[in-house]
């Protein structure tokens, strides 16, 4: 994974780093992970969840799952 710089705050004093997904480098990087992830998903033969109720969410958050 390629970090940026800057830190986002997490807990109280603790902080980690952005992934930088702008890079070439670190979108391929973000791609693999998710690739891996939904192969595990396969192995173990688990169905994502009904996503409906995200159609009772406000524009707002709507706008996070577009």
């Amino acid at each position: 994974m390629v970090e940026r710089e800057e830190e986002i705050e997490v807990s109280e004093g603790q902080g980690c780093k952005k992934i930088e997904l702008d890079s070439e480098s670190g979108a391929s990087a973000c791609r693999n992970f998710l690739v891996c992830v939904e192969r595990l998903f396969e192995i173990l033969s688990i169905t994502p969840i009904n996503k409906e109720y995200r159609l009772k969410f406000s524009k707002a958050y709507k706008v996070l799952y577009s």
